[in-house]
């Protein structure tokens, strides 16, 4: 969970480095949701982070009783297909600042990669790569097609296990995706993983 009031970049960055140390296979990335009758709550609606009374189900950070972060990803990767907004790695800036609500989205796609999917490349045993293969075709074939970050990241698995005509399957449909549109581009672009498409 991440986005408590006055988190720091620092103190997130934290979290996905004990996540790294913990090594599970998957890790669920949540904005924090404050509970009406809560601490936690009622700070945040002291300081004004917070509409007493609303459900606060819409903006960005701090919502609650919203759809997954993931759900608001793919709204945001749709209106930015075409044009998106700058996107930057928030860890290789001032990790004592803390992130404003609309940095909090971003944060967490920058989060879910650091903690699930970066990690991919140092892992070697085939066990683990086939659990983590068969949730992320779930991913890519179910929850979100079109999604070149967990297309790709299949592809990699499956060279790791010998499977090249898979890995090239996987990293063709990742570069498609990644070429029509300029939300993956620039992800992409930062995070360094043009390299690894077909």
């Amino acid at each position: 969970m991440m986005g408590f009031p006055k988190e720091t970049l620092g103190q997130i960055y934290d979290t996905v480095k004990l996540a790294h140390k913990m090594n599970l296979d998957w890790y669920t990335v949540q904005l924090l949701t404050p509970l009406p009758s809560t601490a936690i709550y009622n700070e945040m609606v002291e300081e004004g982070m917070i509409e007493d009374g609303s459900l606060n189900t819409e903006g960005e950070g701090f919502t609650m009783f919203s759809v997954r972060e993931s759900e608001r990803q793919r709204r945001k990767e749709k209106k930015q297909k075409f044009t998106a907004k700058e996107f930057y790695n928030m860890f290789e800036r001032e990790l004592d600042r803390v992130p404003s609500k609309p940095e909090l989205s971003e944060l967490w796609f920058l989060v879910d990669y650091e903690i699930n999917y970066r990690r991919i490349f140092d892992i070697n045993d085939e066990t683990k790569l086939e659990k983590i293969k068969n949730f992320l075709v779930d991913i890519s074939d179910r929850m979100t097609f079109g999604n070149p970050l967990s297309n790709l990241f299949v592809g990699i698995i499956e060279e790791k296990l010998g499977n090249t005509e898979e890995a090239n399957d996987r990293k063709t449909a990742a570069s498609k995706f990644v070429q029509e549109s300029d939300y993956w581009k620039k992800r992409f672009d930062v995070l360094g993983l043009e390299e690894f498409l077909c």
